[in-house]
């Protein structure tokens, strides 16, 4: 494990409310709501968070999502709605498709989406 990474991360964490302090070990992390605590960019160390089966992002202002998220590899729950993405994450399809069997779950309508909405 990545023990400076962790640390960083888990401040991160804690400063967005989503993390009591006494939580040491990052997989024993399975559920996160990160829903509307106004994060611009989620960070690249979010990949410690390897036991993660449901990550709460909705209403934000995400534009993008970190490469790093296609290492979680037991994440079947992602919610984005609410956000400032321009296109559908690449990183999603990726991920979806790895998890198709598993029955990925990725909540956002393509509406929310500004190149399906026609501008």
């Amino acid at each position: 494990m990545d023990i400076n990474g962790w640390s960083e991360l888990k401040k991160w964490l804690i400063k967005h409310k989503a993390l009591g302090e006494n939580i040491d070990n990052p997989l024993y992390i399975t559920r996160l709501n990160l829903s509307s605590k106004e994060i611009k960019e989620l960070p690249g160390s979010i990949e410690l968070l390897e036991n993660l089966v449901t990550l709460d992002l909705s209403d934000n202002f995400l534009e993008a999502l970190p490469e790093s998220i296609k290492n979680l590899k037991k994440l079947i729950n992602l919610n984005i709605s609410k956000n400032n993405f321009k296109v559908l994450p690449e990183v999603l399809g990726e991920k979806c498709k790895r998890q198709f069997d598993r029955k990925c779950r990725c909540a956002a309508k393509m509406s929310e989406f500004k190149q399906f909405k026609g501008s």
